[in-house]
């Protein structure tokens, strides 16, 4: 696939940003004692970078996470997003219902996974090249809106309170960064939300590592060994960064056996996934709102 012209990322921002919610309501989990112990200590140091996971962290999913490519998604995108994904359908020359459509798609990325085992234990999928074997008559340009329209359907979205005022407050005093599963549409879908870009917020686009362009998906441990990498040219350790995530598979636990410092994201229940007791994955602090992370550093550098 091609590149995204600016053209067109402003005309897929535009249409995300008709599809999304403003606000989805989140409710905050009930913690376990050792969960809830963590939600009031402070990180062992004051971290130089930060490493943001997207949905279900920075951004609110309906769905309880990732984008919605497999499973039966909410279907509660609203009428505008069932009407566009329609519409999309229709000029695609596609007959059947949404739902229909859902389900040949979601039978194609199982096949493609499959195939993709044997060179990884987690493969990650490009949505366009998917789409593209289901509707191959179709331009970049549809198949890409065919996918805007398909996840909003599925996953509705809105910015996760606190997120842009948290991400302003940091750009101030260190690096940041995401580590997603993630596809094109989900850079796109944050500037929607935040009504910014990711530059004009301060994350670095050379320590944002998405899925779609690895190949390989969290838990993985490609992306963090690059957000590694990246930051340590810049003179940061791993124990001087902190990962902060909703999952501790695919968050916390790859993230601290690399020994980067973590934060397990605790405020919405729809896709809070802690690990269980015992387990490897244990964070070093939890988060129950974004707000409050700067709250949770030391006051030295140490």
């Amino acid at each position: 696939m091609s590149s995204i012209s600016p053209e067109e990322t402003k005309e897929l921002v535009g249409l995300l940003r008709s599809l999304s919610q403003e606000t989805i309501r989140v409710t905050r989990p009930a913690l376990r004692p050792d969960l809830e112990s963590r939600s009031h200590s402070l990180l062992p140091r004051r971290p130089q970078a930060v490493l943001f996971d997207v949905y279900g962290t920075l951004v609110v999913s309906a769905a309880g996470g990732e984008p919605n490519l497999v499973g039966p998604g909410t279907g509660r995108g609203g009428t505008d997003a069932l009407a566009c994904l329609e519409a999309e359908l229709a000029m695609a020359d596609y007959s059947g219902p949404a739902a229909l459509f859902h389900n040949e798609l979601m039978r194609v990325i199982y096949r493609q996974r499959d195939n993709e085992l044997v060179r990884t234990p987690h493969p990650e999928i490009v949505i366009e090249e998917i789409l593209a074997q289901l509707l191959p008559s179709l331009s970049e340009n549809r198949l890409r809106r065919l996918a805007v329209a398909h996840e909003a359907w599925c996953n509705p979205c809105a910015a996760m309170p606190g997120s842009v005022e948290l991400l302003r407050t940091l750009a101030a005093s260190v690096r940041l960064g995401l580590v997603s599963n993630a596809q094109f549409y989900t850079p796109l879908l944050m500037e929607a939300l935040w009504y910014s870009t990711l530059e004009e917020l301060g994350l670095e686009r050379s320590l944002c590592f998405f899925s779609c362009e690895l190949k390989v998906a969290k838990p993985d441990p490609a992306p963090f060994l690059k957000a590694e990498s990246v930051l340590r040219e810049g003179g940061i350790s791993p124990e001087q960064s902190l990962v902060v995530g909703n999952s501790s598979a695919n968050d916390i636990a790859p993230a601290k056996e690399l020994g980067f410092m973590t934060a397990l994201f605790a405020g919405d229940s729809r896709s809070f996934r802690p690990s269980p007791i015992g387990s490897q994955g244990e964070p070093d602090i939890v988060l129950v709102s974004l707000e409050e992370l700067p709250l949770r550093w030391p006051s030295d550098r140490s």
